[in-house]
């Protein structure tokens, strides 16, 4: 009777290892028909969903429509500040050429004092020592101071016109470039925009045409 209860305890633990392999291989079953095994069988939730990866901003076709619109501005802002100094040229041409105009007029006008008072001196001269100051060499003297007199007026404000028609031409060329950088700079940023867009678009969708 020894010997018999010996072997009950190996003989209970060997019908209890039995038992436990008989239900793993029941539950693999019961699992495989579902098409899962025991190692991937976590619980899932349903309705749960793995979140969607953020969309990152700084894209190549993002980044190549921020070029874009940033070389346009930028184009236009060189362009009004190109017109901007065209514009200030302008107006100083103008009055450089009104300023040598007044400086031309001015040289003509002492020009005139000047032979006004040196013919009023040589009459008072000529009656002074007893001859008509308006007749022979007082009289012929004075004519020729005249006519230089009035020619060197005739130069000072032939130079004053030349001076002040100048300036308002060269200010006009000016103010027709500043107009002209400012047509450019549109029309580049334009053409950088269009650019810009089919690259853009051909960034986002390649070999699409």
């Amino acid at each position: 009777m020894t010997w018999l209860a010996a072997l009950l305890p190996s003989a209970t633990a060997t019908a209890a290892t039995a038992t436990t392999a008989a239900a793993a291989a029941s539950t693999s079953a019961s699992l495989a028909s579902w098409g899962m095994t025991v190692a991937n069988a976590a619980p899932t939730i349903i309705g749960a969903s793995t979140p969607a990866a953020a969309t990152s901003l700084f894209t190549a076709a993002n980044l190549q429509l921020l070029g874009t619109g940033l070389s346009a501005v930028s184009s236009i802002y060189q362009s009004g500040q190109q017109a901007e100094a065209y514009r200030l040229q302008s107006t100083q041409a103008a009055l450089k050429g009104r300023r040598e105009a007044l400086q031309y007029e001015s040289r003509a006008l002492d020009t005139l004092r000047q032979n006004a008072a040196l013919s009023a001196s040589l009459r008072a001269r000529a009656a002074a020592g007893g001859i008509n100051p308006f007749s022979g060499s007082p009289l012929s003297l004075a004519q020729a101071n005249d006519i230089a007199a009035y020619e060197e007026a005739r130069i000072d404000r032939e130079n004053a016109e030349m001076a002040l028609y100048g300036g308002l031409a060269q200010s006009q060329a000016l103010q027709a470039a500043a107009a002209t950088a400012e047509t450019y700079g549109y029309l580049n940023a334009a053409m950088n925009a269009a650019t810009g867009g089919a690259k853009f678009l051909d960034v986002r969708k390649p070999g699409i045409a």
